[in-house]
């Protein structure tokens, strides 16, 4: 069912009914837990939405524009990217040659093929405060692109032991995409950090993406982890150079310009709509966070 919200929340139910111009030519896995799509058939924009779902997408040929939470990117050849579950997006621009597969799954999915089950949270390009979109070299591109026709492929077989290898081919693209990722993004002593306490440290971020309206204190995410706030103040600190207050107030304030740019609701509504316990309340976090520019000011700087 699609969420009523100001900012729609999709199910993997309706992948293809609200990004498509039609379903007939999509190739569907629904009740799998995985779909893939051909980038043929897409609308041509469509407005600001979040999926309860991972989105990987490739792209062969074309162009569009695509904003993934505040930042805009373009969609280019040889361009990969990923959404994880509660993403905010939007795509505009589709160009008529656009040529490239876009494949969604759920983590049920994934996970009854993998022991790890943090290891997708754990990959930069999800995290809001990774890179999600950016352009392979050749040799990666081919790689990548083998093993989602391969996934194609299976798919219209339809053999018995179709999905396991799916799966395989699906991991497969993440590890060479995760390898291509960290030599781009990740400086070397980030690379060579400790591997536990950042793992610590993403579980944190990832808690505050989903939690960040009911749970606001650092204690309640110390209590979640098993930690004390004390322990997890250092922790996070080492990790990010920054507080876990800070993070908790940065999704906060990620969330409000979300509301403010692509949605039409007052600042009282927005207020209410995130738990603010006044529009006042709202109004003074805001200036605080964004230094002294009022929500109002904000909103009318993007008419600008």
């Amino acid at each position: 069912m699609v969420d009523k919200s100001p900012i729609p929340f999709y199910d993997f139910s309706q992948a293809s009914r609200q990004h498509r111009k039609q379903e007939t030519g999509s190739i569907l896995f629904e009740q799998q837990g995985i779909a893939i799509f051909p980038n043929q058939g897409l609308r041509e924009s469509f407005d600001p939405n979040r999926m309860d779902f991972y989105v990987l997408a490739l792209n062969r040929y074309g162009s569009a524009d695509k904003d993934i939470g505040l930042v805009h990117y373009e969609i280019k050849p040889k361009t990969i990217h990923f959404l994880a579950p509660g993403t905010l997006h939007t795509l505009s621009n589709l160009s008529d040659d656009i040529d490239g597969y876009y494949i969604c799954f759920q983590k049920a999915f994934y996970d009854q093929y993998y022991a790890d089950k943090t290891w997708l949270k754990a990959l930069g390009f999800y995290s809001s405060e990774g890179t999600p979109l950016f352009q392979l070299d050749g040799e990666t591109f081919d790689r990548v692109e083998k093993c989602v026709q391969r996934i194609a492929l299976e798919q219209k077989q339809q053999s018995e032991d179709a999905y396991p290898v799916i799966w395989s081919c699906l991991h497969q693209v993440h590890l060479e995409a995760h390898r291509y990722y960290c030599m781009q993004f990740l400086p070397k002593e980030k690379r060579r950090s400790n591997a536990h306490r950042d793992s610590l440290a993403d579980t944190f971020k990832k808690m505050v993406d989903k939690q960040f309206i009911q749970k606001r204190q650092v204690a309640e995410y110390a209590q979640d982890m098993s930690l004390s706030p004390q322990y997890l103040s250092e922790l996070i600190h080492q990790s990010t150079g920054a507080s876990p207050l800070y993070w908790i107030h940065k999704r906060i304030f990620l969330e409000t310009k979300y509301y403010l740019r692509h949605t039409s609701l007052s600042l009282k509504e927005i207020a209410m709509e995130l738990d603010f316990s006044s529009s006042a309340h709202f109004t003074k976090f805001f200036k605080k966070m964004s230094k002294g520019i009022t929500p109002s000011q904000f909103r009318g700087n993007l008419k600008n």
